[in-house]
C-alpha cells in the first residue's frame, strides 16, 4: 500500500546519523511515489547541538528545536 499513500510526508535526515545515510534516506522516497515527500536535512549546528545522531531526534534536549518544527509542519499539513 505505501504506492498508493498520497500524503504529505516529511522525513529528516541527520547529517551525523551514522545508521541512515543521506543516500538512504533518499531512497526512502521510493518507496512513496504518489505522497508529496519532503526530505529535511538537518545538521547539530543548526540546531545548536554538538551531536544528534540516529535516535537523537527522540531526546528532549530537541523539545524546542526539532520536535517544534515537526509539530509546526503537521499542524500546517
Amino acid at each position: 500500500g505505501y504506492g498508493r499513500f498520497d500524503k504529505p510526508i516529511r522525513s529528516y535526515w541527520l547529517a551525523d546519523d551514522g545508521y541512515a545515510p543521506r543516500p538512504a534516506a533518499e531512497a526512502l522516497a521510493q518507496l512513496y511515489p504518489a505522497a508529496r515527500f519532503e526530505l529535511k536535512a538537518v545538521t547539530p549546528a543548526e540546531v545548536g547541538a554538538r551531536r544528534i545522531g540516529h535516535f537523537g531526534f527522540f531526546r528532549e534536549a530537541f523539545r524546542d528545536s526539532l520536535w517544534r518544527d515537526a509539530a509546526d509542519w503537521l499542524a500546517d499539513a
